[in-house]
């Protein structure tokens, strides 16, 4: 009988200089994937890469192999050593498992709780592990559960109206070193989805100007277009900084863009300080830039703070939100383990039907000419003795598995009928 696995890094765990080193594009997220699928200790498997987190929700047999398994890929793919990437590592299997994935998918386990991006991109994971075809029943019932959670608590509870972005919270830390932004001028590196949402949030804020540069200049030109901006190109960025008070970077470079011999010139004939905030993982600036004079640079890893005051002001939607939690694992428990008697009990009554039709059968053949009611009379009274006579074990085996799961009750109950229990059918891939 399969269980719930899941191993991990988050903000919550580990610093941005360690989580950037699992960070995906997206493009590849699916990559992964194929490395673990000839492992047999995995049933099914959901890759979720986000920039605060890399995590793995496996279906398995044997924790322990899948938990050898997992650890040793994630070291490989960060290439950090076990010793020093172990104790970073969070891991929770079973309820714990479940719990921990209606926290993530519902936002609670953000940095900013209540950000409405995460659904979405728990939603994207699992539909790459079905059309990858290593989604298993488990893993499915599981996520499409994670998902009505999240809806239920966004409907029920004041959390996704009180949501703010990353961006927005970036905004908001700046505005506690710059308090007044209208006269200054700010370059957004970058025109994703959380570069615009900065961008839009200080085009609100009162920015006097705001330059957009991107490696694509159409992207920059679309994005300054709509928020008042200017777009420029993106070599022009070090020049550009000489007049900036403030840079946001929000990237998906692999490499650092700006770099220590960059902005060392630049910063000896500034008199004024500059502000550099690196929202980007993997980080897109030198964290060396954060040495010089008049220069303070804050990674996405300083949000976490003002995270934790936002949610304070959130506490009351957040309780009832964690109630939600509590109830739907408790729910997908009970489902769990009436799923390990199900296989039994559908066994149990399919062999006592075949006895009862084999026994019938030869007795209608001993009885010969008979009336034309006695086939349907005996055929009642047979199937009534049947069903009274498994009514007591089919309710202990239901309680049984309410109570204490995979027991050696259920294993003792499967030898002593001896019921012969087929595998599971593999879970169909989505069709593309």
């Amino acid at each position: 009988m399969s269980e719930i696995f899941v191993i991990g890094v988050s903000h919550r765990t580990a610093p941005v200089g360690v989580r950037e080193r699992f960070s995906l594009a997206q493009p590849q997220a699916e990559s992964p994937l194929a490395d673990l699928l000839p492992q047999k200790s995995l049933n099914g498997l959901v890759l979720l890469s986000t920039c605060n987190r890399m995590e793995i929700y496996a279906s398995a047999d044997d924790v322990p192999a899948c938990r050898e398994t997992l650890t040793h890929f994630l070291c490989r793919y960060s290439s950090t050593a076990q010793a020093k990437l172990t104790p970073l590592l969070y891991q929770f299997s079973g309820t714990q498992a479940a719990e921990h994935l209606f926290r993530v998918a519902s936002s609670l386990d953000s940095m900013v709780p209540g950000e409405t991006q995460i659904s979405g991109q728990v939603k994207q994971a699992y539909l790459a592990s079905l059309y990858g075809g290593v989604v298993d029943p488990l893993i499915n019932h599981l996520f499409q559960q994670a998902f009505g959670v999240s809806k239920r608590i966004r409907r029920e509870t004041g959390i996704g109206r009180l949501a703010v972005s990353v961006s927005s919270v970036a905004v908001e830390f700046i505005r506690r070193h710059q308090p007044d932004l209208t006269r200054q001028q700010v370059i957004i590196i970058g025109a994703g989805e959380m570069a615009e949402q900065a961008a839009e949030a200080l085009y609100k804020a009162g920015v006097s100007e705001i330059l957009v540069a991107n490696r694509t200049f159409a992207r920059s030109a679309e994005l300054a277009s709509r928020i008042g901006g200017r777009a420029c190109n993106f070599e022009d960025i070090p020049r550009l900084i000489r007049h900036a008070d403030i840079v946001i970077a929000s990237t998906f470079a692999i490499h650092h863009i700006l770099s220590l011999a960059d902005l060392e010139p630049v910063m000896k004939t500034r008199k004024k300080h500059l502000f550099i905030l690196d929202i980007s993982v993997p980080r897109c600036i030198d964290p060396e830039i954060g040495n010089l004079d008049l220069v303070t640079l804050a990674d996405i890893d300083r949000l976490q703070e003002l995270g934790a005051e936002n949610l304070k002001s959130r506490m009351e939607e957040a309780k009832r939100a964690e109630i939600i939690i509590i109830r739907e694992t408790e729910k997908f428990t009970r489902w769990q383990r009436e799923r390990a008697a199900a296989p039994l009990i559908s066994a149990l009554h399919e062999q006592a039907e075949a006895i009862r039709r084999k026994e019938l059968a030869r007795t209608l053949a001993q009885l010969g000419q008979v009336n034309g009611l006695t086939p349907e009379i005996l055929d009642r009274l047979t199937r009534a003795l049947v069903r009274k006579l498994l009514l007591a074990p089919t309710r202990s085996l239901r309680e049984e598995a309410l109570l204490n799961g995979r027991s050696q009750f259920l294993k003792a109950f499967q030898k002593l009928f001896e019921l012969e229990i087929p595998p599971e059918p593999d879970f169909p891939a989505a069709k593309t």
